[in-house]
């Protein structure tokens, strides 16, 4: 969705869309807005915003396309993320199908990472079952197997080759 508003007197035009949320351990709802607007030279910035467990709309992160040493950046930073903040606070209903995109697109992240989180565990249930297995066709159980390796990781701390 874009929105075309008046920045401090200078004509912004508002882009906003659903980021692409990478792996993470704690997935939060984002909305990313692009700003394009002129003070001195075209400046375009990216505005980051983030939701968690339904709360309000929170700035997450501000970067700007040009180099952050511009002063014209530099200027303009503040004015662009706290303008974009109030556009998207007005504009929540409009932006309903971009929170919804955004939903998904972070659902679908979740059940990606929850997939390869059983493939995983499938994985490492194998392994133990081999491992069980190889100590079973040795003829022993695994309290015993337990036991030599405490000896020996105890014989390790003491001698100083680790014999």
């Amino acid at each position: 969705m874009t929105v075309s508003h008046d920045l401090d007197g200078r004509p912004a035009t508002i882009t906003f869309s659903p980021t692409r949320p990478g792996p993470s351990d704690d997935p939060v709802l984002g909305l990313f807005a692009e700003v394009r607007t002129h003070y001195r030279i075209p400046l375009v910035f990216y505005v980051y915003f983030t939701r968690a467990d339904g709360a309000a709309w929170q700035l997450h992160s501000v970067r700007s396309k040009q180099s952050g040493y511009l002063a014209s950046v530099q200027v303009m930073r503040e004015p662009v993320a706290d303008h974009a903040g109030r556009v998207l606070a007005d504009h929540l209903d409009e932006l309903r199908p971009v929170v919804t995109a955004a939903r998904e697109l972070l659902a679908a992240r979740v059940l990606t990472d929850a997939h390869q989180a059983r493939t995983d565990m499938a994985r490492a249930r194998r392994r133990e079952e081999r491992a069980l297995a190889v100590i079973s066709d040795l003829g022993l159980n695994e309290s015993r197997a337990t036991e030599v390796r405490n000896q020996l990781v105890a014989r390790a701390r003491t001698h100083p080759y680790g014999l």
